[in-house]
């Protein structure tokens, strides 16, 4: 959960592997009021799973988990939500240009003969774009917990935990 929202999860559920796995299935192709929920692949070690959120595309956030049987029994997985690579691409576009602007503030203050209205749009242009990545993160947070939430009790989840490890692919 760094700059780019992203979060990772470790579920333990009694349920064997192949339960989950159809669960999962039968989750992809359920219909609920004329929509589908999630559409993704369900496959032997794991599954890429998108929620479906008609009115703001841009959110339709990529579940993504790897299946490890667990010792006593049930199933553990692996499991991580982020944003479609699509929104993540606008928001380095986003960020790109908040950086050029921080440069231009900065120079304003190095080279004081740039016109001072450099200082107000730059300024303005910054803080509009804070406040475009905290309503970003916002989203993320809330749509990221309501799929969280189905995907939680379709799978009859025991245990949530947070990974012990950081950094690695999934």
């Amino acid at each position: 959960m760094w700059l780019v929202p992203y979060e990772r999860w470790v579920l333990e559920t009694s349920l064997p592997r192949e339960e989950v796995q159809e669960r999962l299935r039968q989750l992809s192709v359920q219909q609920d009021r004329s929509h589908i929920v999630f559409q993704g692949d369900v496959f032997e070690q794991g599954f890429e799973l998108c929620r479906v959120i008609p009115q703001v595309p841009a959110f339709s956030l990529r579940y993504r988990g790897r299946f490890r049987d667990r010792e006593e029994g049930g199933t553990r997985i692996l499991f991580a939500v982020r944003l479609p690579d699509r929104t993540l691409r606008w928001l380095i576009a986003i960020f790109s240009i908040l950086g050029s602007f921080a440069l231009l503030l900065l120079l304003q203050f190095v080279a004081p003969f740039l016109p001072p209205i450099g200082n107000v749009i730059a300024a303005v242009l910054i803080l509009g774009s804070m406040m475009a990545y905290a309503i970003i993160w916002g989203l993320f947070k809330a749509e990221s917990e309501k799929g969280k939430e189905i995907l939680f009790n379709v799978l009859d989840v025991e245990q949530i935990r947070k990974p012990e490890y950081h950094f690695g692919r999934m």
